[in-house]
């Protein structure tokens, strides 16, 4: 009989987390066919301003696009008609939820802003960021996810005055993610 030594646990670890992580916020995490749906959106107050190529939605506003349904004081669409270049939603928190594959629980996250910019096609939750699904969550004061690359990047606060914690990052990996059905034995 072989026994498994703490290293070897390493790359298990790190597949867990990103497995966990890396297929987390928004559009690429989405079903299949989230993209090609219609951009709902329901608020007190819209304003269009063509001037400087916004659409201001305000008052308990809800936007939904296939499984992403995102809840905002605000959000402000930036573009023109051929084209958005970036969406932020400001609020109490912002709150996202989408569902990453058929029969998977939703990804939920929550912070004070969320910027997506198409163009980079990079996600950022700004201010008391926290994503989570499954068990797992990651906290931070910023949490950052570049779509093309694949790439999940979280930052503590480096101003702990206005945290109750002590202004890290912080990753809780559930017990059953952590289980293996490999064979030890020879």
């Amino acid at each position: 009989m072989q026994t498994r030594n703490s290293l070897s646990l390493v790359p298990t670890f790190l597949a867990i987390i990103l497995c966990a992580f890396l297929i987390a916020p928004l559009p690429l995490a989405a079903l299949q066919d989230d993209r090609d749906q219609a951009i709902e959106f329901r608020a007190d107050e819209a304003v269009h301003d063509e001037v400087n190529g916004t659409l201001t939605y305000t008052g308990s506003v809800y936007m939904e696009q296939g499984s992403m349904k995102i809840r905002a004081d605000k959000i402000v669409v930036f573009g023109n008609q051929e084209s958005v270049t970036k969406i932020e939603a400001i609020g109490r928190p912002v709150s996202l939820s989408q569902t990453p594959r058929p029969s998977a629980e939703p990804i939920e996250a929550k912070a004070g802003q969320l910027v997506y910019e198409i163009r980079d096609d990079v996600i950022r939750l700004n201010g008391n960021a926290k994503l989570s699904q499954e068990g797992s969550s990651l906290t931070g004061d910023r949490i950052d996810y570049d779509v093309r690359r694949s790439i999940v990047r979280a930052r503590g606060s480096k101003n702990t005055a206005n945290s109750s914690e002590d202004g890290r990052i912080r990753m809780v990996i559930p017990s059953k993610a952590l289980r293996t059905n490999k064979s030890t034995s020879e």
